[in-house]
């Protein structure tokens, strides 16, 4: 249930876990990923946490990040 990952008020939305970003660098470790792809890349964030091959799609593509050849 959602309430047990929340603190007091939902106004005040804490998660608890672990970051987005570091899970998915795990997950691509644990799985020996060999290609990644994403849709709504952004700024690059979990691109640049990628160490595979990558194809990612965004209509207002913006890296913020250096992110070729990680």
């Amino acid at each position: 249930m959602i309430s047990n990952y929340l603190k007091g008020d939902v106004a005040r939305f804490v998660p608890e876990g672990v970051n987005y970003l570091d899970f998915l660098k795990l997950l691509g470790q644990e799985l020996g990923a060999r290609a990644y792809f994403e849709i709504g890349t952004s700024g690059g964030h979990s691109l640049a946490v990628t160490q595979c091959d990558a194809l990612c799609i965004d209509p207002k593509f913006q890296v913020e990040l250096a992110v070729m050849n990680n």
